[in-house]
């Protein structure tokens, strides 16, 4: 048996790259940009302290124990610590690396259920549709209500662990729309003549199929055509829970479903967009896979970043008819989108376009943008880590919340939505009168008079 081990761990090292590991001189200036290190004050819970603890692990001065695998696997991958990097080190390929070491050495019982999500759940969209209408029926006979209220007594009384898990789970589920499939093909008005190809995304799809709708309405706008192909999920999940041969499987997937025209894809959810454009990372550079993985990516846009580069001429003349009183707006920055993309600016110029707009039209201070301080700080979602961890994600959506509370927004907007789950869940949870809202619904109601 100790063979058995030994040999895993032969084999699991050569799956590191040193020359990441080294990139890192152990400044700590990535510490006040790390969640799990504010949240804990622990070293081993920095992006420095995982390093070193693979570094020990490579030099095989430690063994790759179930505490080390803890502490690599309470990272939340918000690479909050790579913008924060003088040195430039890539600690989204060590994350990623890392993790294929922390699922090898994951017991068979606890990864199996999420595997099966991955593979069978989560690619297949009549399956995950069918759920969301169970989902739907369940919030609509009012049985979610009724269980939340019975197990809150309940709670009160014995302060059982598993009601608690069970209210928190409930508590992150948006209230689920009415699904409308997407149309293959949608014909614009822009003058262009181009064909602009969604990602929906699984999810996505089903939780926020409404952004969906409205995000093909902003694309219209400035495209002839707005293609919905078939696709299947972006593996971002798999990927980030160290399953990456089948996050690789399904990127081969979406390369080969986007390949019947050469322009621009668009994804409406930050981290499915952060995870198409890392692709080619996925392959081998000999792989024939690899080539076409890069001219997948270099298609792939986020919607704020298509969006910014399209400039909408102006608002729906009925607009201001729905406008009561003057709106606070905050923006809260996807971890997806600002660190592992790099988009900062388009976001934010597309909020100040709007504020112009409507305070133009309304000929007063109708729309009011505020900042948000720590903007890019993570609100602990994560993917599934709300999930996985929960107690260090309540910790880490407890600091965002507060800077939200004082910025007195009426409207937090962001692009994620493991983003808005959190933030609502949240937001619900200290009862505050704040809506959350996707970009692309903000933008619809002022543009397409979508309400």
């Amino acid at each position: 048996m100790k063979n058995k081990q030994n040999t895993t761990e032969q084999s699991l090292i050569k799956t590191i790259d040193q020359d990441l590991l080294n990139a890192c001189i152990h400044c700590g200036l990535c510490l006040p940009a790390c969640p799990t290190y504010l949240a804990t004050g622990r070293e081993l819970e920095s992006p420095r302290g995982r390093i070193y603890l693979l570094n020990l692990w490579q030099q095989n001065k430690e063994a790759f124990s179930p505490r080390m695998a803890e502490h690599l696997d309470s990272c939340l991958g918000c690479l909050g610590c790579q913008t924060a990097c003088p040195s430039g080190v890539n600690y989204e390929a060590i994350f990623n690396q890392a993790k294929v070491q922390v699922n090898a050495v994951t017991p068979i019982w606890q990864k199996l259920p999420r595997y099966l999500t991955f593979k069978w759940l989560l690619p297949n969209h009549r399956l995950l549709n069918d759920l969301g209408k169970l989902l739907r029926l369940w919030q609509r006979c009012g049985a979610d209500k009724f269980v939340q209220s019975s197990l809150t007594s309940v709670n009160n009384v014995f302060h059982l662990p598993i009601i608690k898990e069970i209210l928190r789970w409930q508590s992150l589920l948006p209230q689920m729309p009415e699904h409308q499939e997407l149309p293959a093909l949608s014909l614009g008005a822009g003058e262009q003549v181009k064909v602009v190809q969604l990602f929906k995304g699984c999810v996505m799809d089903i939780m926020y199929n409404q952004v969906n709708r409205e995000s093909i309405g902003l694309l219209k706008l400035s495209s002839q055509i707005v293609a919905v192909p078939k696709q299947t999920c972006c593996g971002a999940l798999a990927c980030h829970s160290g399953e990456r041969d089948l996050a690789a499987q399904l990127a081969k997937e979406n390369i080969e479903s986007f390949a019947y025209c050469d322009g621009p894809i668009v994804a409406t959810a930050s981290g499915c967009t952060a995870m198409l454009k890392a692709y080619p990372e996925l392959f081998a550079e000999t792989d024939v896979w690899h080539d076409k993985a890069k001219a997948f990516s270099a298609r792939v846009q986020d919607l704020p970043e298509f969006l910014a580069k399209q400039p909408i001429e102006r608002l729906s003349d009925s607009y201001a008819a729905h406008i009561d009183q003057p709106i606070t707006i905050a923006y809260h920055a996807a971890c997806h989108l600002a660190h592992a993309q790099g988009i900062r600016l388009a976001p934010k110029q597309l909020l100040e376009n709007f504020a112009q707009a409507v305070n133009k039209l309304t000929g007063c201070q109708t729309v009011t943008l505020v900042p948000l301080v720590e903007e890019e700080y993570c609100c602990g979602s994560a993917g599934i880590y709300n999930l996985g961890h929960p107690t260090l994600s309540e910790k880490i959506l407890f600091r965002k919340m507060e800077q939200i509370k004082n910025t007195g927004a009426d409207i937090i907007v962001t692009t994620n939505p493991g983003c808005i789950l959190q933030l609502e869940s949240g937001i619900t949870g200290q009862g505050l009168n704040i809506q959350v809202s996707h970009l692309a619904t903000l933008l619809a109601k002022a543009y397409l008079n979508s309400f």
